[in-house]
């Protein structure tokens, strides 16, 4: 069977609303110091075969259609609810909002820059606890991090790329991401940009900013920073801001190009060459004003 194999780790139904209003997006790469012409979304923001399981060069599975497929199907739902309120007022009910945080915990584990971060919290919490529970199938006892079958299966995951992918997809619906869900609807504070603004929010590689020190299952996301379309942001954070200024909105900016892996893009061409001007003199300066933990202790102080 054909299988696709562009698959992209940001959906094109979320990249849409970064595009300008002839729904084309301008990308610029970190890695080659360089700017792509304008296009659509469907030419950015993904990789090959990443959603494919292969093995010894050939083909298993595809988690694309059957995992992704739904997921992007709830997402654009969800998604377009809260674009499409224009008030200025936040009524969005629980049930939406959770649906919004479900789908920011799928897009973050969908990311290739999360590979890493798995690596590093199996490591800290091992696969025998209440969400990655190993049982035994003859006595249904739960096995121990040193047992043999599971040393086998933590190695694979730590060692092999291929399948370490997929257990992502397990992690971002798992009963510790639901768990989180409702610890984060606490934290909840949408924000629209003024309408007169001639500022907007990037989109990139790594579509949210987010801190905590000491991460584990059930608490991924202690504070973040979630841009869901260029005039939109959802803040996560325990002490909410009660507006944005002009410092914060171009902190979160700075700090999208400095956290990216690799590519950042936005609707505005001005705009996007403005920030990695900006990004490149801070750089230069070594100035770390502009950190995500700054940036969070800024908006810690504007509550």
């Amino acid at each position: 069977m054909n299988q696709s194999k562009n698959h992209h780790y940001i959906p094109i139904f979320f990249l849409k609303g970064f595009c300008n209003e002839n729904g084309l997006i301008f990308v610029y790469d970190k890695k080659l110091d360089k700017f792509f012409p304008p296009s659509i979304p469907d030419r950015h923001f993904f990789k090959k075969h990443l959603n494919n399981l292969i093995h010894e060069n050939k083909f298993i599975t595809s988690s694309e259609e059957d995992v992704y497929g739904p997921i992007d199907n709830f997402g654009t739902k969800i998604l377009k609810k809260f674009i499409d309120n224009k008030s200025i007022t936040d009524n969005s009910t629980d049930y939406d909002k959770a649906d919004l945080l479900k789908f920011m915990i799928n897009l973050f584990w969908r990311t290739p820059t999360s590979d890493l971060f798995l690596r590093t919290l199996i490591k800290k919490e091992g696969l025998c606890n209440s969400y990655f529970g190993l049982y035994n199938e003859k006595t249904k006892e739960r096995y121990a991090d040193d047992d043999e079958e599971v040393q086998e299966i933590k190695d694979k995951i730590l060692t092999d790329k291929e399948f370490a992918k997929h257990l992502k997809v397990i992690v971002a619906n798992s009963d510790a991401s639901n768990e989180e869900i409702i610890t984060l609807l606490k934290l909840w504070n949408l924000f629209n940009l003024n309408t007169n603004s001639t500022n907007e929010f990037l989109i990139s590689d790594l579509p949210l900013l987010h801190l905590n020190e000491s991460p584990t299952l059930p608490n991924v996301f202690k504070k973040v920073i979630f841009p869901i379309s260029k005039n939109k942001v959802l803040i996560l954070n325990k002490n909410n801001p009660k507006f944005l200024d002009d410092f914060t909105i171009n902190g979160i900016n700075l700090c999208i190009m400095q956290e990216s892996e690799r590519f950042v893009g936005s609707g505005n061409k001005d705009l996007l060459e403005y920030y990695v001007t900006y990004y490149k003199e801070v750089r230069k300066k070594d100035d770390t004003e502009y950190s995500v933990n700054e940036l969070f202790e800024y908006i810690d102080n504007l509550n």
